[in-house]
């Protein structure tokens, strides 16, 4: 195995002696550099939208229909409807896999 090994360190320090791996790395760092203010500004002018949210007093957890949730919960799911501009299939009100309210059928269309 060690001589597999000599090989392949007299092979890396060849391509780290070489002007053109330099000459590469270089000009990869140039490019990096350059192009990183611009995806740092499209950031920065994006900013984040923050929603507050009324809730709802008690705990969801056993809830297996629409019917058992509180008011300001159904609410609340009507109000992520209209935030991500899509509708809501499932709400689950605890880890158990029971405990999965199916609002409407992930599968119609």
């Amino acid at each position: 195995m060690r001589p597999y090994f000599a090989i392949i360190k007299d092979s890396f320090r060849e391509a780290m002696a070489s002007r053109v791996l330099w000459v590469l790395l270089g000009l990869i760092s140039i490019v990096l550099v350059a192009l990183a203010p611009l995806t740092y500004r499209e950031v920065t002018t994006v900013g984040i939208q923050s929603k507050e949210i009324e809730g709802w007093p008690g705990s969801t957890r056993g809830a297996r229909s629409w019917a058992d949730l509180p008011a300001r919960a159904i609410k609340y799911v009507r109000r992520i409807e209209e935030l991500i501009r899509c509708p809501v299939a499932l709400v689950s009100t605890s880890p158990e896999r029971d405990d999965t309210i199916l609002v409407r059928d992930p599968f119609a269309s």
